[in-house]
């Protein structure tokens, strides 16, 4: 960790019941939305339940990860609603607000 920036990292976890857990440390931005696509898209095909995104790791959104969101929501417009957005931090938080994907998806502070 450097100067208190923590790696990105990406942890699937899922239940008995089909639903899971995406948690989502570090920073979003052009390093590492694709990524975070990538992880979104799988967990809303592979798993049958609910996917809760956990941002409470998550110090930054830039434009690409807003970008990332985005693709998702368009990439599974149907299944968005299968979609939870949890814990953002007060910038992720502000992020979704000011970009009306708070709109979007379902934020659970």
């Amino acid at each position: 960790m450097l100067d208190g920036v923590h790696p990105f990292s990406v942890g699937l976890t899922p239940d008995e019941n089909g639903n899971v857990t995406v948690a989502l440390c570090g920073e979003i931005d052009i390093d590492t939305a694709d990524e975070v696509w990538a992880a979104l898209i799988e967990a809303l095909t592979a798993w049958t339940g609910q996917v809760v995104v956990d941002l409470a790791g998550v110090s930054f959104v830039d434009s690409q990860g807003i970008a990332a969101f985005i693709r998702v929501y368009r990439d599974c417009s149907l299944d968005a609603v299968r979609l939870t957005i949890r814990s953002p931090q007060a910038q992720v938080r502000t992020v979704f607000e000011l970009t009306s994907l708070d709109q979007i998806f379902r934020i659970e502070h």
